[in-house]
């Protein structure tokens, strides 16, 4: 079959450069107007509708394949199909229906996840940016970025769908097409529904408190995601049986993580490093939308050089900004903040901590790539704050480079 990759090239350049355009337009100041959770309640609701077709789809292989998956399962790859037929509720649901009824549970196979899976990963990423930002979803989804990444996001998953050929193909990309349509509908108008958070609050960095519950936010986030990937997404209802044990306390405490988060109303010291990189995270979020999951498949090859560059223009950018607004005195300790942050985190994240993750067990592109992220992250926060708390407090920025901030 012909190489279609290269679509994922397309639609992650394209995307990429598209997105980190319009997020560089000079702008005027937009008043902070927080959204609520909805990403996070669409993202737990979805999962659950997964997990439950797993349960169909075990209950359908029962009744009209006798139990033998071998007979669907050949054009994909090792891995797949770890069925849980022994169960009670595959049991409970097979022995609802009748077996001269056992169409009425064929969609389970693929027609289901083909619907649900771009809805499962949008509303992912949409959580994890209302956990950083909780303004930033509703620019997001209110911008042409939203148009934009389901487009780049559909073509990846056609052509995903397109390398492993099967009777069901065709019906496998019409439901893509209409999933795609079905999110540009709904997804702004649970924006809209949804209502505001908390009350606005002056932009600024994040408090040790606030970054401590991003992180257990994010991790909680990343192992949910993981779980039903491998369970809902490749069929392999058997091994949730162990791993339950890890989603449902993971569930129950991101519930717990996003009422914190909602809850926060404390407004960290403006300083530098918390301007600079709570924007450039900001940035990054936005511009890595609609490329993020081309970028997944694609990590070996252009997937990598443009996850990089993105990094490297939103904290430019960020940079830049600040130099504007900053006074004489301040620029030289954003210079020297900047250069220790980036070396801390490059040393760090490419020595894999000194070989502490090597042989980690899930050694998968996503976790590695998760991994990497945190230990630059985490090298580079810590360098540039301790930097900072030692020089003093910044210097204040001038009242005229204040008032006219761009972007």
């Amino acid at each position: 079959m012909t190489d279609l990759r290269w679509i994922m090239d397309v639609a992650l350049v394209g995307s990429a450069a598209v997105s980190a355009a319009w997020l560089s337009r000079p702008r005027a100041p937009e008043p902070m107007d927080p959204s609520s959770p909805w990403p996070l309640r669409g993202f737990v609701v979805v999962c659950l509708l997964l997990l439950a077709n797993q349960v169909a789809f075990n209950a359908w292989v029962l009744l009209a394949l006798d139990g033998d998956v071998s007979r669907v399962s050949t054009p994909f790859p090792p891995g797949w199909f770890r069925l849980a037929a022994d169960t009670t509720p595959v049991r409970s649901v097979a022995a609802l229906v009748p077996e001269a009824a056992a169409w009425l549970l064929s969609p389970s196979f693929l027609v289901v996840n083909a619907l649900l899976e771009l809805p499962f990963a949008l509303l992912l990423y949409l959580s994890a940016v209302w956990l950083v930002d909780r303004s930033a979803v509703r620019i997001l989804v209110r911008s042409p970025l939203l148009p934009l990444a389901v487009a780049s996001w559909t073509a990846t998953l056609c052509v995903l769908s397109l390398e492993l050929p099967n009777p069901r193909t065709v019906a496998d990309l019409s439901c893509r097409v209409v999933s795609a349509a079905a999110v540009l509908l709904v997804l702004p108008r649970l924006e809209r529904g949804g209502g505001a958070g908390p009350p606005p609050r002056p932009p600024a960095g994040k408090t040790a408190g606030e970054l401590v519950l991003l992180g257990y936010s994010l991790s909680l986030l990343s192992g949910i995601a993981l779980v039903i990937g491998y369970v809902a997404l490749a069929y392999n209802l058997a091994d949730f049986a162990w791993l339950g044990w890890l989603f449902w306390p993971a569930l129950a405490g991101l519930v717990l993580a996003w009422r914190l988060t909602a809850r926060l109303d404390t407004v960290a010291s403006p300083r530098i490093p918390s301007r600079v990189l709570t924007s450039a995270t900001v940035l990054l979020v936005g511009a890595f939308f609609a490329p993020a999951l081309p970028v997944r498949y694609r990590l070996d090859g252009s997937g990598g050089l443009c996850l990089a560059a993105l990094v490297a223009w939103a904290l430019g950018l960020s940079v830049v900004r600040e130099w504007r607004r900053a006074t004489d005195r301040a620029r030289p300790r954003l210079v020297i903040g900047l250069v220790l942050a980036a070396t801390a985190g490059l040393v760090v994240s490419a020595s894999d901590c000194f070989g502490l993750l090597d042989g980690f067990w899930l050694a998968w592109p996503d976790t590695l790539v998760a991994q990497r992220a945190a230990l630059f992250a985490a090298a580079a926060v810590l360098a540039w704050w301790s930097f900072d708390r030692v020089g003093g407090e910044s210097p204040p920025t001038s009242a005229s480079a204040r008032s006219t901030e761009d972007g």
